[in-house]
């Protein structure tokens, strides 16, 4: 049985600023109670479990919670919250990436 943990393993060195953009988030996740929700593409609940596990050993103190559903379910849902202004999900990943970038461009 192969582990997924390398795969939440960073792809290669992260640069000051991005450590810095990182330390300010993880602040800010801190003081708003320090809870995140993730929406995990795929159709394996409890597949990508080593997620929050791994971000919990790099973040510690944060919660997640993770959604795992397939992608175009996700995208239905954000789009969903996004028009009644009630977003739930703090994190997601999706295989659906050209949502992103259609979310982008409503702001």
């Amino acid at each position: 049985m192969t582990s997924n943990a390398a795969s939440a393993a960073p792809a290669g060195p992260t640069t000051a600023g991005e450590q810095e953009q990182l330390q300010a988030l993880y602040r800010a996740a801190k003081d708003e109670g320090g809870r995140a929700t993730l929406y995990m593409g795929g159709d394996a609940p409890g597949f990508f479990d080593f997620i929050p596990q791994a971000f919990l050993a790099q973040f510690p103190g944060i919660q997640i919670k993770t959604i795992t559903d397939l992608s175009k379910y996700h995208d239905a849902r954000i789009d969903n919250q996004l028009a009644t202004g009630n977003l739930v999900a703090d994190i997601a990943i999706l295989q659906t990436t050209q949502d992103f970038d259609r979310w982008k461009a409503m702001g």
